[in-house]
């Protein structure tokens, strides 16, 4: 099977199960998946995250380095 028929084959089957833990476990199988298949910021250090966040806590507070240069020049 391809892909595309086997994501519709499983979203069928999906729309008959009414067992909520049984969804619940299977979600969170499946947002597993899909967070290290396609996100990178778990694999990141703790440093690392904390380096991004900062970084983007600055954005709009900095200037280029040759505005500033120009300043002092």
């Amino acid at each position: 099977m391809i892909a595309e028929i086997i994501k519709t084959d499983i979203h069928r089957l999906i729309d008959f199960i009414e067992d909520e833990q049984f969804l619940n476990a299977l979600y969170t199988i499946l947002e597993k998946q899909v967070i290290t298949t396609t996100d990178f910021w778990p694999t990141l250090s703790s440093d690392d995250q904390a380096a991004i966040r900062s970084g983007v806590a600055d954005a709009g507070r900095v200037r280029p380095m040759a505005d500033v240069m120009r300043k002092y020049q």
